[in-house]
């Protein structure tokens, strides 16, 4: 598949983020999120770089920006999901005409395995009893969705753990794998409206 040109509506989606960025990530970024959603079943550079057409670029300008530290995708995905958080839930409070409404959020820690031992913020994953399984290095990553009774799915904004070795080496305030999660929650329960159940699961 390929698209061509960015619509619109997606210009507008992410209108907060493009408006306060330089004129080039500004105008690249739609077309390059659009490119990684729409080339799910291959992923591969040169697909990436030439799915939408009238911004095609070259394969190694892909890699340059995701790991161009101007290219930090949390802080602009955070900004887009605060905005349209409150969009959604004032049309399902619309939609639901009183009635009440039921909000589902879903969140569990996924891990990245990492070859190299010298790494700052690694959990090590003994192999315990098993011998057949190695010790392995993860970094962790607690994330989650908001599934609403109106049909929308919204990833929260993820959060990076970090553990006590490298917070008092780098001076940050150490938080549990569980406090994140709440931390996680926790823009939810604001923008919540009476009316509304908050439902939790997690692993």
């Amino acid at each position: 598949m390929m698209l061509w040109g960015v619509p619109a509506e997606v210009k507008r989606f992410f209108r907060p983020v493009t408006g306060t960025s330089s004129k080039a990530v500004g105008g690249a970024l739609p077309a390059m999120v659009l490119a990684f959603l729409l080339a799910a079943h291959r992923r591969a550079l040169k697909t990436i770089a030439g799915m939408v057409a009238g911004h095609r670029c070259h394969v190694g300008t892909i890699s340059r920006r995701l790991a161009n530290s101007r290219w930090r995708t949390r802080d602009w995905y955070k900004r887009l999901y605060d905005e349209l958080l409150p969009r959604v839930d004032r049309w399902e409070h619309r939609q639901a005409k009183g009635r009440r409404r039921r909000w589902f959020v879903v969140i569990d820690t996924t891990y990245h395995e990492s070859v190299g031992e010298c790494m700052d913020n690694m959990i090590v994953m003994a192999r315990g009893k098993n011998p057949a399984r190695r010790t392995s290095r993860q970094h962790a990553f607690v994330m989650g969705m908001l599934l609403t009774d109106r049909g929308a799915r919204l990833p929260l904004p993820r959060k990076s753990y970090y553990t006590k070795e490298y917070c008092r080496k780098h001076r940050r305030r150490h938080r549990t794998q569980p406090e994140l999660a709440a931390a996680c929650e926790q823009r939810c329960e604001t923008v919540a409206r009476g009316g509304l159940n908050l439902w939790r699961s997690g692993g």
